[in-house]
């Protein structure tokens, strides 16, 4: 039961029980139980029972008793009063109102509305989207104008955090003003084009130079007018790659140092503060060509489309073509039986990558029969006819059971073998073999350079070129010296004729001991021929 003058009130959130002051009604209390805080009113006042209920303290009935109980002292009891001074404020504990959740709702909505209008609003290839004319200037007006609407919302929602209200701005405040560095301006073709008067030409000429400064600080152009500085213009290019993805880059790369047949390795420079009209582009620059600006604008035409052509810049745009780049499936390259067998490898021979092209060439060369046969001979001979070109003697290997006589791959093959022979180098076999066995005429000087590389592993060689062989050595043998006497005589016991005889017997009156014996052998077998 309340005590006297005090009534009995409920926690609302344990349950608990105690008795107030009539005073506090309406008024905003806390629980010394669970420190909840609610008002009192009728909802928590608990309602007084007449009843008792055994075990419940009652009234003190020792009044009514005839037995008067001892009386018991103690000593001074002290007391001390306990009294709540802090002043609670009701924002703290009383949840947010349904405005202030609103606030934040919306807040979050703005700044996600223009990421989705950034996001899905930009299409700088088509040159569409509702970005599209809008400048870089007007991108940051709008994002920071969102980003402060969104903060002020944010902050005026968060009644209780404040703090996590104006951290969650900053971020999305930052993310918003980002979004213009990712997602740069880009313009229609109409827009881009500054039409000036016709009769105002010295206006045209200025507007003219006004774009190209534009130009070269968008591709970033500093270090090509360095380079041509250093080096001339001549010996400068600057490759514009559009839209070219970074696992390209060293390909391209590869393929353009050879096709421009540079000096120096390129230098390329990246970042999405450079773009063409919105579009990111890699500049990569090579020094020391040894073509000329045409020749490096078909070169490029292996990876891509020649855009635009720069020639007072030394600037060339290309737009990368991801199917020259992406490997095919393995199991069309390998599978000779596929209709595609010989138009995917065919493919892969033009490839810019240098290892792309061996495999091909080494498919086609080992495939069964022939298919497509012109084309490949003839892209096959055109490599070949390359003085830097890295895999000659795999392409001999394919032309050797590829080529016809009407494909004059002969001659080719003997340039090849002769460049060899001025520069001093080892002749590979497959060289020789070819030559030997498509007849080609006039080999004999390739022949006697081989054979003297090593006379020993050679013989064989020489043997298979027959007539062309024994002639090659009949007009070699007056300077021949006494080292290679003995090989020689080898070799036309085998294969020499009759005819042959007297310049043998010549070489044998300058032989040494060791030799006699080998060519009077091959004397007598040569005279036993026709």
């Amino acid at each position: 039961m309340a005590s006297e003058g005090k009534i009995k009130i409920q926690c609302s959130e344990c349950g608990q029980q105690f008795d107030i002051d009539p005073e506090l009604m309406g008024r905003l209390v806390e629980c010394g139980e669970c420190q909840h805080h609610f008002h009192v009113d009728s909802s928590c006042i608990l309602k007084q029972s007449m009843r008792h209920y055994p075990g419940e303290k009652v009234g003190d009935l020792s009044m009514f008793s005839k037995k008067i109980p001892e009386m018991e002292t103690s000593g001074p009891v002290g007391f001390r009063t306990v009294a709540y001074e802090q002043q609670v404020d009701p924002n703290d504990v009383m949840p947010l109102g349904a405005k202030r959740l609103v606030c934040i709702f919306a807040g979050i909505i703005v700044a996600l509305v223009v990421v989705l209008i950034f996001v899905f609003g930009n299409d700088p290839a088509k040159r569409a989207g509702l970005m599209l004319d809008v400048g870089n200037d007007k991108r940051y007006i709008l994002c920071g104008f969102a980003a402060l609407i969104s903060s002020m919302l944010l902050i005026y929602g968060f009644r209780k955090k404040r703090l996590a209200g104006v951290i969650l701005s900053l971020l999305i405040a930052g993310g918003l003003l980002s979004l213009p560095t990712f997602y740069p301006a880009y313009f229609s073709p109409a827009s881009n084009q500054e039409i000036a008067a016709p009769q105002d030409q010295p206006d045209q000429e200025l507007d003219e130079r006004k774009s190209q400064l534009r130009y070269k600080s968008s591709i970033g152009y500093g270090p090509v007018e360095t380079a041509i500085a250093n080096y001339g213009a001549d010996s400068v290019v600057a490759i514009v790659l559009l839209e070219s993805r970074l696992e390209f880059l060293d390909t391209v790369k590869s393929y353009l140092s050879e096709g421009l047949q540079a000096q120096a390795m390129p230098k390329d420079f990246a970042g999405s503060s450079r773009n063409v009209d919105g579009r990111k582009v890699d500049l990569v620059l090579y020094t020391n060509i040894g073509v000329s600006f045409d020749e490096a604008a078909e070169v490029c035409q292996g990876f891509g489309k020649v855009v635009n052509q720069y020639p007072e810049l030394r600037v060339i745009e290309v737009e990368v073509n991801p199917s020259d780049l992406v490997t095919r499936k393995a199991s069309i390259l390998s599978d000779e039986n596929s209709i595609d067998f010989y138009n995917a490898n065919y493919k892969e021979l033009s490839h810019i990558d240098p290892e792309r092209q061996l495999a091909a060439i080494r498919r086609l060369g080992a495939a069964k029969q022939v298919g497509r046969r012109a084309d490949v001979v003839n892209l096959l001979l055109r490599r070949l006819s390359e003085d830097s070109y890295p895999y000659k003697v795999d392409i001999v290997k394919t032309l050797m059971n590829w080529t016809m006589p009407e494909d004059n791959a002969g001659a080719v093959v003997k340039k090849v073998a002769d460049k060899v022979v001025e520069l001093n180098l080892p002749m590979p076999d497959i060289y020789v073999e070819y030559l030997i066995e498509h007849n080609e005429p006039k080999i004999g000087d390739i022949l006697i350079y081989t054979w003297k590389k090593d006379p020993a592993v050679s013989e064989p060689m020489m043997v298979r070129g027959g007539e062309r062989s024994e002639m090659a050595l009949v007009e070699a043998l007056p300077r021949l010296e006494k080292k290679y006497m003995k090989s020689a005589a080898n070799i036309l016991r085998r294969i020499g004729t009759k005819s042959s005889v007297p310049a043998l017997q010549e070489m044998l009156e300058r032989a040494d001991e060791s030799a006699k014996p080998a060519i009077e052998t091959a004397i007598d077998a040569m005279k036993t021929r026709g």
